[in-house]
């Protein structure tokens, strides 16, 4: 149910959900997302990270947060 929150508010906070989702699929818990919204240099972080790991470029654009 968190998730589902999470996933709906998102947009408010100038996140797409697929970056959610993605984050949830690499095991961040959905407090440490909601934590992400509000810093987006978290964010930036741990999607860098996660994306490294899938092996794509972490230099590329990402949904207006880079």
């Amino acid at each position: 149910m968190h998730e589902e929150i999470l996933l709906a508010y998102c947009g408010c906070y100038g996140v797409d959900s697929s970056d959610v989702e993605l984050l949830l699929e690499y095991g961040y818990t959905c407090d440490e997302i909601e934590d992400m919204l509000t810093d987006h240099s978290l964010l930036r972080d741990a999607l860098k990270d996660v994306k490294y790991m899938c092996g794509e470029s972490i230099y590329e654009e990402y949904c207006g947060v880079f």
